[in-house]
């Protein structure tokens, strides 16, 4: 990619994770033994079953399971997805309406959906950016407080980890998130990484055929000591506590 001036991040910002698990009751209980307060979910009309994992910052990871036929094309994604087995399917955005967030990113070919609660602004299936999405509810969905409470001390998302092609940044650099550099994983993983108003993302290669993923959150807990949990214990994605660096050098892409 060419050299070029970037801005401050604006508000649109991580909203959270969603991971598509086989069994939502199955992921929950796991989820629960990590120490995270699971909120239930619902069954939806068109067959998907989810569950919350709410953090006080208000980011999120969404456990969303298929429990029966799908019957929209929502539905239908997650089927294909959950083909290639369990794994993070989607970073989702928040911060921005729908409109104003369609106008960013004039040029890259995405689709407005337009709900009664909320709106959201997707990416077609093959653009590599399928994995991302904006999601802006029409008012604030308030949890009972107990739900934003958690036995390990789960604070915040404070990075995500996805796959992605230019294509991803020059999504981020059209959103004006901070571009911060190369970054290292202790799994091995290099990325570059894109400051938001809210957390981080990190863009690495992606390294096998299908469905571009997510692939680890860092979550801010008060444990002091290192954690990693593996993608067999988290459904598909890996969780640690890797805390971010405050410096980030405002610099080019190349």
């Amino acid at each position: 990619m060419h050299s070029i001036q970037l801005v401050l991040a604006n508000e649109i910002h991580i909203d959270g994770v969603i991971v598509a698990v086989s069994d939502a009751n199955t992921a929950t209980k796991a989820y629960t033994k990590m120490g995270f307060t699971v909120k239930p979910g619902r069954m939806h009309k068109n067959g998907l079953l989810n569950a919350h994992i709410k953090l006080p910052n208000k980011t999120s990871i969404e456990l969303m399971s298929l429990v029966s036929k799908p019957t929209d094309d929502i539905s239908r994604k997650y089927r294909n997805i959950l083909k290639e087995g369990e794994s993070g399917a989607y970073l989702t955005l928040s911060g921005s309406g729908a409109a104003e967030f369609s106008k960013k990113i004039d040029g890259i070919e995405h689709e407005t959906i337009r709900g009664r609660f909320w709106d959201y602004v997707i990416f077609p299936e093959g653009s590599g950016l399928e994995h991302i999405f904006l999601f802006h509810p029409h008012s604030e969905f308030k949890s009972e407080q107990r739900f934003y409470i958690h036995g390990n001390g789960a604070k915040k998302i404070d990075r995500v980890w996805i796959e992605g092609s230019d294509k991803v940044k020059d999504l981020f650099i059209a959103l004006n998130f901070r571009y911060c550099g190369r970054v290292t994983h202790e799994l091995r993983l290099t990325g570059e990484l894109f400051r938001t108003s809210q957390g981080d993302i990190v863009v690495t290669k992606k390294t096998a055929n299908g469905r571009p993923k997510i692939l680890g959150v860092s979550i801010e807990m008060e444990s002091k000591t290192p954690i990693l949990i593996g993608n067999n214990e988290a459904n598909g994605i890996w969780i640690d506590n890797q805390k971010s660096r405050a410096e980030c050098e405002e610099i080019g892409v190349r």
